[in-house]
């Protein structure tokens, strides 16, 4: 039994990039012998076990046979016979499909030489039977700032021409959008969208922004992107969307709904006045766009009482906002 690190934690070791979870590849090893050390299986369609004392996951090395469409239609092979380049052999790209055992470094396709390169480039023929791959290398050129070799992009090119992404579950595609969102890297993902003109089939009706924002997180940094009521409609068609993600857009959607009129920036902070808990988040969208934050302080430090009514506490407001406000 051999055990190696591979994939994302490999190639980000190569290059000093922040490691996030590790994953292992076990060769020459079998699921009653994993269990026999100790490993807890928590796979269903093939063996990823837990390591008993660091909780990192272990892998069965493995071979694929594509049986149906989607990334679901997948037969695994997982017996002690599988060899460590039959495993390697069907990841995605050349960078993901190095591994490493004892500080020996297995890199059968050229991994550290694209890396070097800041190259994506798939590793075989096999790309193209999971299409979700189309949109895991968009986040990968967007978080590594890499480009696609020529042969890869003509592959993607081919997959999204035969409409192979129609076979994705919309929750797994965005599962690799909140990846983007938390890498704070969204503006270039928007952009190799548009360049294999994808972006409406994964971000519809978003608009583009000029630059990444890294002091928004993963809600906020989507709710930069949709400004209009029939765009969220759109999106939230496409997607199962959190609540979290539902309200701050609807803010910010609000907040491009201001005008030139005291009244109108009134009737937004009368949306949002209220919720304690968003009034950091809501500062933070205001400055993506215009920025009432001052006004925001100002209506925070007008104190009145709590049984006033409310119409002469929305007065109140609005010669403060008439007195403060400059367009």
């Amino acid at each position: 039994m051999k055990i190696y690190l591979v994939g994302g934690a490999l190639r980000d070791q190569l290059i000093n990039r922040p490691i996030g979870d590790r994953d292992y590849l076990v060769v020459g090893s079998s699921v009653e012998e994993m269990l026999a050390l100790g490993y807890k299986q928590v796979g269903k369609k093939f063996p990823v076990f837990l390591h008993p004392e660091t909780n990192e996951e272990y892998a069965l090395a493995r071979k694929e046979i594509k049986v149906g469409p989607g990334y679901k239609g997948f037969e695994f092979v997982f017996d002690k016979n599988i060899t460590l380049e039959q495993d390697l052999l069907r990841r995605d790209f050349t960078i993901n499909a190095m591994a490493m055992h004892d500080g020996e470094i297995t890199d059968l396709f050229n991994g550290q030489i694209d890396l070097k390169n800041k190259v994506l480039k798939h590793v075989s023929e096999h790309f193209v039977e999971d299409p979700l791959r189309v949109i895991r290398g968009m986040r990968f050129a967007s978080q590594l700032n890499f480009k696609f070799h020529d042969d890869t992009k003509t592959l993607l090119t081919e997959m999204i021409a035969k409409k192979m992404l129609d076979e994705l579950s919309q929750d797994r595609i965005f599962k690799e959008i909140e990846k983007v969102l938390n890498s704070k890297k969204i503006n270039s993902f928007y952009n190799h969208l548009s360049e294999f003109e994808i972006n409406e089939n994964i971000l519809p009706e978003a608009i583009r922004v000029d630059s990444e924002r890294d002091d928004l997180d993963k809600y906020e940094q989507l709710a930069r992107l949709y400004t209009s009521r029939n765009s969220f409609e759109k999106l939230s068609k496409q997607y199962v969307l959190p609540n979290r993600y539902k309200k701050l857009i609807q803010k910010n959607i609000a907040y491009h709904e201001i005008t030139n009129s005291a009244q109108s920036v009134l009737d937004f902070l009368k949306k949002v006045r209220f919720d304690k808990i968003d009034l950091l988040s809501i500062e933070k969208i205001n400055q993506c766009t215009r920025g009432y934050s001052k006004i925001l302080g100002l209506i925070n430090k007008l104190h009145l009482p709590k049984e006033t009514d409310i119409s002469v506490r929305n007065n109140a407001y609005l010669d403060l906002i008439s007195s403060n406000l400059t367009f």
